[in-house]
Protein backbone atom coordinates (compact mmCIF):
# COMPACT_ATOMS: atom_id res chain seq x y z
CA UNK A 1 0.00 0.00 0.00
CA UNK A 2 2.84 2.43 0.78
CA UNK A 3 4.47 1.81 -2.37
CA UNK A 4 1.03 2.94 -4.25
CA UNK A 5 0.63 6.28 -2.34
CA UNK A 6 4.51 6.57 -3.14
CA UNK A 7 3.85 6.03 -6.74
CA UNK A 8 0.50 8.37 -6.96
CA UNK A 9 2.50 11.02 -5.78
CA UNK A 10 5.28 10.61 -8.49
CA UNK A 11 2.22 11.04 -10.65
CA UNK A 12 0.87 13.80 -9.51
CA UNK A 13 4.07 15.64 -9.14
CA UNK A 14 4.23 14.80 -13.56
CA UNK A 15 0.96 16.22 -13.79
CA UNK A 16 2.37 19.16 -12.00
CA UNK A 17 4.72 19.70 -13.83
CA UNK A 18 3.66 18.59 -17.12
CA UNK A 19 1.76 22.58 -16.82
CA UNK A 20 -1.28 22.01 -18.70
CA UNK A 21 -4.35 19.11 -18.74
CA UNK A 22 -2.22 16.18 -19.08
CA UNK A 23 -0.17 16.72 -22.25
CA UNK A 24 1.69 14.48 -23.10
CA UNK A 25 0.16 11.80 -21.21
CA UNK A 26 -1.69 9.04 -23.68
CA UNK A 27 -5.24 9.56 -24.36
CA UNK A 28 -5.64 6.35 -26.44
CA UNK A 29 -6.97 2.36 -26.27
CA UNK A 30 -4.58 0.46 -24.02
CA UNK A 31 -3.49 -1.27 -27.83
CA UNK A 32 -2.45 2.20 -29.21
CA UNK A 33 0.03 3.13 -26.94
CA UNK A 34 3.65 3.68 -28.28
CA UNK A 35 5.74 2.20 -25.97
CA UNK A 36 9.01 4.66 -26.19
CA UNK A 37 6.42 7.49 -25.14
CA UNK A 38 3.66 7.09 -22.81
CA UNK A 39 3.37 5.04 -19.18
CA UNK A 40 0.10 6.52 -18.04
CA UNK A 41 -3.07 5.63 -19.33
CA UNK A 42 -5.73 8.50 -19.58
CA UNK A 43 -9.05 6.65 -19.56
CA UNK A 44 -12.21 8.71 -21.09
CA UNK A 45 -15.22 9.28 -18.89
CA UNK A 46 -17.20 11.99 -21.23
CA UNK A 47 -20.83 11.84 -20.95
CA UNK A 48 -24.01 10.34 -19.43
CA UNK A 49 -22.08 6.97 -17.65
CA UNK A 50 -24.72 4.03 -18.07
CA UNK A 51 -24.43 0.23 -18.64
CA UNK A 52 -26.44 0.48 -21.67
CA UNK A 53 -26.75 2.99 -25.14
CA UNK A 54 -30.50 3.98 -26.52
CA UNK A 55 -29.16 4.79 -29.53
CA UNK A 56 -25.93 4.96 -31.53
CA UNK A 57 -26.26 8.66 -31.75
CA UNK A 58 -26.51 9.15 -27.56
CA UNK A 59 -23.97 11.03 -25.52
CA UNK A 60 -23.33 7.61 -23.35
CA UNK A 61 -20.50 6.47 -21.83
CA UNK A 62 -20.50 2.64 -21.07
CA UNK A 63 -19.39 1.41 -17.94
CA UNK A 64 -18.42 -2.11 -19.28
CA UNK A 65 -16.06 -0.32 -21.60
CA UNK A 66 -14.72 1.85 -18.45
CA UNK A 67 -14.22 -0.95 -16.69
CA UNK A 68 -12.11 -3.30 -19.45
CA UNK A 69 -9.61 -0.09 -19.93
CA UNK A 70 -8.75 0.01 -16.52
CA UNK A 71 -8.53 -3.70 -16.47
CA UNK A 72 -6.18 -3.65 -19.57
CA UNK A 73 -3.90 -0.71 -18.40
CA UNK A 74 -3.57 -2.48 -14.69
CA UNK A 75 -2.65 -5.80 -16.57
CA UNK A 76 0.09 -3.48 -19.13
CA UNK A 77 3.30 -4.12 -17.84
CA UNK A 78 4.32 -0.97 -19.46
CA UNK A 79 1.63 1.48 -18.17
CA UNK A 80 2.45 2.90 -14.61
CA UNK A 81 -0.79 5.00 -13.80
CA UNK A 82 -4.23 5.29 -15.03
CA UNK A 83 -5.74 8.52 -14.85
CA UNK A 84 -9.58 8.59 -15.40
CA UNK A 85 -10.82 11.79 -17.33
CA UNK A 86 -14.17 12.60 -16.44
CA UNK A 87 -16.20 15.47 -17.63
CA UNK A 88 -20.05 13.71 -16.48
CA UNK A 89 -22.94 15.32 -15.12
CA UNK A 90 -23.45 12.02 -14.13
CA UNK A 91 -25.76 8.51 -15.20
CA UNK A 92 -27.00 5.74 -13.26
CA UNK A 93 -25.23 4.33 -9.91
CA UNK A 94 -25.04 0.97 -11.07
CA UNK A 95 -22.88 2.05 -13.44
CA UNK A 96 -20.52 4.56 -11.27
CA UNK A 97 -20.22 1.95 -8.87
CA UNK A 98 -19.02 -0.69 -11.13
CA UNK A 99 -16.51 1.63 -12.47
CA UNK A 100 -15.47 3.25 -8.78
CA UNK A 101 -15.12 -0.67 -8.31
CA UNK A 102 -12.25 -1.21 -10.93
CA UNK A 103 -10.35 1.74 -9.88
CA UNK A 104 -10.64 0.52 -6.37
CA UNK A 105 -9.19 -2.87 -7.67
CA UNK A 106 -6.93 -1.62 -9.57
CA UNK A 107 -2.64 -2.41 -8.49
CA UNK A 108 -1.37 0.82 -10.16
CA UNK A 109 -1.74 4.38 -9.14
CA UNK A 110 -5.10 5.50 -10.30
CA UNK A 111 -6.52 9.38 -10.59
CA UNK A 112 -10.06 11.12 -11.22
CA UNK A 113 -9.05 14.44 -13.18
CA UNK A 114 -12.23 16.25 -12.69
CA UNK A 115 -12.92 18.76 -15.62
CA UNK A 116 -15.84 21.26 -15.92
CA UNK A 117 -18.69 17.90 -14.45
CA UNK A 118 -17.89 15.60 -12.00
CA UNK A 119 -21.45 14.87 -10.34
CA UNK A 120 -23.99 12.39 -8.98
CA UNK A 121 -22.96 8.44 -10.79
CA UNK A 122 -19.74 10.23 -12.51
CA UNK A 123 -18.35 11.50 -8.97
CA UNK A 124 -19.14 8.12 -7.68
CA UNK A 125 -16.89 6.54 -10.07
CA UNK A 126 -14.59 8.90 -9.24
CA UNK A 127 -14.49 8.15 -5.67
CA UNK A 128 -12.78 4.97 -6.23
CA UNK A 129 -9.60 6.39 -7.39
CA UNK A 130 -6.60 6.98 -4.69
CA UNK A 131 -6.60 10.88 -5.58
CA UNK A 132 -8.97 13.40 -7.26
CA UNK A 133 -8.37 16.33 -8.60
CA UNK A 134 -10.57 19.29 -9.91
CA UNK A 135 -10.39 22.67 -10.87
CA UNK A 136 -11.77 25.41 -8.51
CA UNK A 137 -14.66 26.34 -11.31
CA UNK A 138 -15.28 22.31 -11.46
CA UNK A 139 -18.60 21.14 -10.52
CA UNK A 140 -18.01 18.37 -7.98
CA UNK A 141 -20.61 16.22 -5.58
CA UNK A 142 -24.26 16.03 -6.23
CA UNK A 143 -24.23 13.07 -4.15
CA UNK A 144 -28.26 12.78 -4.75
CA UNK A 145 -30.73 10.50 -6.40
CA UNK A 146 -33.72 11.81 -8.62
CA UNK A 147 -36.17 9.85 -10.39
CA UNK A 148 -38.45 12.86 -11.61
CA UNK A 149 -40.26 12.65 -14.68
CA UNK A 150 -43.05 14.64 -16.26
CA UNK A 151 -46.32 13.00 -16.89
CA UNK A 152 -49.01 13.37 -20.27
CA UNK A 153 -52.32 13.07 -17.99
CA UNK A 154 -53.67 16.55 -18.52
CA UNK A 155 -52.19 16.43 -22.31
CA UNK A 156 -53.90 12.96 -22.86
CA UNK A 157 -56.90 14.24 -21.74
CA UNK A 158 -56.98 17.05 -23.22
CA UNK A 159 -56.12 15.31 -26.69
CA UNK A 160 -58.96 12.84 -25.91
CA UNK A 161 -56.57 9.91 -25.38
CA UNK A 162 -57.78 7.18 -22.74
CA UNK A 163 -54.96 5.13 -20.58
CA UNK A 164 -55.68 1.16 -19.91
CA UNK A 165 -54.20 -0.44 -17.72
CA UNK A 166 -53.99 -4.00 -18.19
CA UNK A 167 -51.52 -5.40 -15.69
CA UNK A 168 -51.43 -8.33 -13.70
CA UNK A 169 -49.71 -6.64 -10.55
CA UNK A 170 -50.84 -3.47 -8.40
CA UNK A 171 -47.53 -1.64 -9.03
CA UNK A 172 -47.20 -3.08 -12.47
CA UNK A 173 -46.97 0.72 -13.98
CA UNK A 174 -45.60 2.53 -11.68
CA UNK A 175 -43.84 5.40 -12.85
CA UNK A 176 -45.53 5.28 -16.38
CA UNK A 177 -46.22 8.96 -17.56
CA UNK A 178 -49.58 8.14 -19.28
CA UNK A 179 -51.51 7.44 -15.31
CA UNK A 180 -51.58 9.96 -12.41
CA UNK A 181 -48.78 8.63 -9.62
CA UNK A 182 -50.98 7.59 -6.44
CA UNK A 183 -49.68 8.07 -3.08
CA UNK A 184 -49.00 4.25 -2.66
CA UNK A 185 -47.09 4.56 -5.37
CA UNK A 186 -44.87 7.92 -4.53
CA UNK A 187 -44.45 6.60 -1.24
CA UNK A 188 -42.88 3.19 -2.88
CA UNK A 189 -40.36 5.01 -4.97
CA UNK A 190 -39.31 7.30 -2.50
CA UNK A 191 -38.41 4.50 -0.34
CA UNK A 192 -36.46 3.13 -3.21
CA UNK A 193 -34.70 6.60 -3.92
CA UNK A 194 -34.19 6.85 0.13
CA UNK A 195 -32.60 3.57 -0.02
CA UNK A 196 -30.13 4.15 -3.22
CA UNK A 197 -29.55 7.66 -1.66
CA UNK A 198 -28.27 5.87 1.27
CA UNK A 199 -25.91 3.32 -0.19
CA UNK A 200 -24.70 6.55 -2.37
CA UNK A 201 -23.74 8.23 1.01
CA UNK A 202 -22.15 4.75 2.27
CA UNK A 203 -20.02 4.15 -0.93
CA UNK A 204 -18.23 7.29 -0.81
CA UNK A 205 -17.29 7.64 2.59
CA UNK A 206 -15.93 3.80 2.35
CA UNK A 207 -14.00 5.07 -1.02
CA UNK A 208 -13.03 8.24 0.66
CA UNK A 209 -12.12 7.13 3.84
CA UNK A 210 -14.77 9.76 5.32
CA UNK A 211 -16.89 9.79 8.39
CA UNK A 212 -20.79 9.42 6.67
CA UNK A 213 -21.46 12.09 8.66
CA UNK A 214 -19.33 14.49 7.30
CA UNK A 215 -21.03 13.30 3.87
CA UNK A 216 -24.15 13.98 4.35
CA UNK A 217 -23.78 17.60 5.44
CA UNK A 218 -24.36 19.65 2.51
CA UNK A 219 -21.30 22.29 3.78
CA UNK A 220 -18.71 19.77 3.82
CA UNK A 221 -16.94 20.67 0.17
CA UNK A 222 -17.72 18.57 -2.60
CA UNK A 223 -18.55 15.57 -0.77
CA UNK A 224 -22.31 17.17 0.46
CA UNK A 225 -25.75 16.98 -1.28
CA UNK A 226 -24.08 19.65 -3.10
CA UNK A 227 -22.73 22.52 -2.06
CA UNK A 228 -25.28 24.76 0.64
CA UNK A 229 -27.09 27.75 -1.07
CA UNK A 230 -28.66 30.23 0.93
CA UNK A 231 -32.08 29.55 1.44
CA UNK A 232 -32.87 33.64 0.24
CA UNK A 233 -31.91 32.69 -2.92
CA UNK A 234 -35.29 30.16 -3.44
CA UNK A 235 -37.76 32.65 -1.44
CA UNK A 236 -37.10 36.45 -1.63
CA UNK A 237 -39.15 37.81 -4.40
CA UNK A 238 -37.86 38.47 -7.11
CA UNK A 239 -35.07 36.72 -9.01
CA UNK A 240 -34.35 34.50 -12.68
CA UNK A 241 -33.73 30.94 -12.64
CA UNK A 242 -31.75 29.33 -15.90
CA UNK A 243 -30.94 26.33 -16.40
CA UNK A 244 -27.59 25.51 -16.86
CA UNK A 245 -27.77 23.63 -20.22
CA UNK A 246 -30.34 24.51 -22.89
CA UNK A 247 -30.78 24.18 -26.78
CA UNK A 248 -31.51 28.04 -26.35
CA UNK A 249 -31.65 30.38 -23.09
CA UNK A 250 -34.45 30.17 -20.63
CA UNK A 251 -34.88 32.51 -18.41
CA UNK A 252 -37.84 32.23 -16.09
CA UNK A 253 -38.97 35.26 -14.10
CA UNK A 254 -39.77 33.94 -10.60
CA UNK A 255 -41.35 35.87 -7.41
CA UNK A 256 -42.84 33.13 -5.51
CA UNK A 257 -41.09 30.52 -2.84
CA UNK A 258 -39.32 27.88 -5.39
CA UNK A 259 -36.55 25.64 -4.82
CA UNK A 260 -33.95 24.31 -8.11
CA UNK A 261 -31.20 21.55 -8.12
CA UNK A 262 -27.63 22.62 -9.14
CA UNK A 263 -28.86 22.12 -12.56
CA UNK A 264 -30.18 25.49 -12.62
CA UNK A 265 -28.47 29.17 -11.72
CA UNK A 266 -30.43 31.06 -9.76
CA UNK A 267 -30.12 34.95 -10.60
CA UNK A 268 -30.61 38.30 -8.19
CA UNK A 269 -28.68 41.28 -9.74
CA UNK A 270 -27.05 43.75 -7.80
CA UNK A 271 -28.30 47.35 -8.33
CA UNK A 272 -31.48 49.12 -9.25
CA UNK A 273 -32.00 47.00 -12.68
CA UNK A 274 -35.24 46.02 -12.94
CA UNK A 275 -35.82 41.85 -13.29
CA UNK A 276 -38.20 41.78 -15.65
CA UNK A 277 -36.40 43.83 -17.84
CA UNK A 278 -33.14 41.60 -17.69
CA UNK A 279 -35.61 38.62 -18.07
CA UNK A 280 -36.50 40.07 -21.27
CA UNK A 281 -32.83 41.10 -22.48
CA UNK A 282 -31.50 37.61 -21.77
CA UNK A 283 -34.25 35.77 -23.47
CA UNK A 284 -34.60 38.00 -26.65
CA UNK A 285 -33.14 36.75 -29.62
CA UNK A 286 -29.89 38.87 -29.65
CA UNK A 287 -28.91 36.73 -26.44
CA UNK A 288 -29.49 34.01 -28.32
CA UNK A 289 -26.92 34.83 -31.02
CA UNK A 290 -24.60 36.01 -28.51
CA UNK A 291 -24.29 32.71 -26.58
CA UNK A 292 -23.85 30.60 -29.23
CA UNK A 293 -21.53 32.54 -30.82
CA UNK A 294 -19.54 34.33 -27.36
CA UNK A 295 -20.95 31.64 -24.87
CA UNK A 296 -19.98 27.77 -24.19
CA UNK A 297 -21.07 25.10 -25.88
CA UNK A 298 -21.13 20.96 -24.55
CA UNK A 299 -22.27 19.44 -27.74
CA UNK A 300 -25.20 20.89 -29.58
CA UNK A 301 -26.39 22.38 -25.87
CA UNK A 302 -25.45 25.95 -24.76
CA UNK A 303 -24.17 25.74 -21.40
CA UNK A 304 -25.00 28.78 -19.20
CA UNK A 305 -23.41 29.23 -16.40
CA UNK A 306 -21.64 32.16 -14.25
CA UNK A 307 -18.39 32.58 -16.89
CA UNK A 308 -20.81 33.51 -20.32
CA UNK A 309 -23.51 35.29 -18.07
CA UNK A 310 -21.18 37.96 -16.49
CA UNK A 311 -19.59 38.47 -20.00
CA UNK A 312 -22.96 39.55 -21.42
CA UNK A 313 -23.28 42.37 -22.47
CA UNK A 314 -26.71 43.67 -20.94
CA UNK A 315 -27.93 47.04 -21.59
CA UNK A 316 -28.22 49.38 -18.63
CA UNK A 317 -30.64 52.03 -19.48
CA UNK A 318 -30.73 55.92 -18.42
CA UNK A 319 -33.88 56.31 -16.96
CA UNK A 320 -33.45 60.06 -16.59
CA UNK A 321 -33.47 59.58 -20.41
CA UNK A 322 -36.76 60.03 -22.30
CA UNK A 323 -36.35 57.46 -25.01
CA UNK A 324 -34.00 54.95 -22.72
CA UNK A 325 -37.40 54.92 -20.24
CA UNK A 326 -39.98 54.80 -22.64
CA UNK A 327 -38.25 51.67 -24.32
CA UNK A 328 -37.26 50.13 -20.98
CA UNK A 329 -40.59 50.99 -19.72
CA UNK A 330 -42.70 49.25 -22.61
CA UNK A 331 -40.26 46.10 -22.19
CA UNK A 332 -41.38 45.51 -18.50
CA UNK A 333 -44.94 45.78 -19.53
CA UNK A 334 -44.74 43.21 -22.44
CA UNK A 335 -42.79 41.02 -19.72
CA UNK A 336 -45.67 41.29 -17.38
CA UNK A 337 -48.51 40.80 -20.34
CA UNK A 338 -45.99 37.72 -21.08
CA UNK A 339 -46.01 36.34 -17.51
CA UNK A 340 -50.35 36.48 -17.88
CA UNK A 341 -50.60 34.70 -21.05
CA UNK A 342 -47.88 31.57 -19.77
CA UNK A 343 -50.02 31.28 -16.33
CA UNK A 344 -50.67 28.09 -16.17
CA UNK A 345 -49.64 25.56 -19.11
CA UNK A 346 -53.51 25.60 -20.44
CA UNK A 347 -53.36 29.00 -21.08
CA UNK A 348 -50.02 28.89 -22.48
CA UNK A 349 -51.15 26.27 -24.88
CA UNK A 350 -54.20 28.61 -25.75
CA UNK A 351 -52.24 31.90 -26.15
CA UNK A 352 -49.39 30.12 -28.20
CA UNK A 353 -50.27 32.89 -31.03
CA UNK A 354 -50.54 35.96 -28.96
CA UNK A 355 -47.08 34.78 -26.71
CA UNK A 356 -45.13 34.70 -30.30
CA UNK A 357 -46.24 38.38 -30.74
CA UNK A 358 -45.21 39.73 -27.46
CA UNK A 359 -41.87 37.77 -28.24
CA UNK A 360 -41.72 39.21 -31.28
CA UNK A 361 -42.18 42.94 -29.90
CA UNK A 362 -39.68 42.60 -26.86
CA UNK A 363 -36.97 41.66 -29.60
CA UNK A 364 -37.69 44.68 -31.86
CA UNK A 365 -37.89 46.86 -28.46
CA UNK A 366 -34.21 45.37 -27.21
CA UNK A 367 -32.83 45.96 -31.33
CA UNK A 368 -33.68 49.75 -30.71
CA UNK A 369 -32.18 49.75 -27.15
CA UNK A 370 -29.13 48.41 -28.59
CA UNK A 371 -28.68 50.57 -31.96
CA UNK A 372 -28.75 47.38 -34.33
CA UNK A 373 -28.82 48.23 -37.91
CA UNK A 374 -31.70 46.10 -40.39
CA UNK A 375 -28.46 44.25 -41.36
CA UNK A 376 -27.22 43.23 -38.08
CA UNK A 377 -30.62 42.36 -37.53
CA UNK A 378 -31.01 39.68 -40.46
CA UNK A 379 -27.95 38.18 -39.35
CA UNK A 380 -29.16 37.69 -35.82
CA UNK A 381 -32.43 36.18 -37.18
CA UNK A 382 -30.93 33.51 -39.75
Amino acid sequence: MLNKIIKVLIIIIGVILIGSFLVGIVILGIDELDKNKCNVAVIELQGNLSTFKESAEDFTVLSSDIVSQIEAADNNEDIKAIVLNIDSTGGYALAGEEVAKALISAQKPTVALIRIFGDSAAYLAASGADKIFASKYSDVGSIAVTQSYTDNVIYNEKEGYTFNQLTSGKYKNIGTPDKPLTPDEKNILMRDINIMHENFVKDVATNRNLDIAKVITSDFGPYGLHRARDEKFFKDSERIFSARKTHKPNFTYVNHPCYVSQTFFVIKPQGDINIKYLTAILNSQLSNFWFKNKGKRQGELLQIDKEPLLNFPIYQPDLSDKDDKMLHDKIVTLVDEMLKLNKTPESREKNKTKIDAVDYEIDKLVYKLYGLTDEEIKLIEV
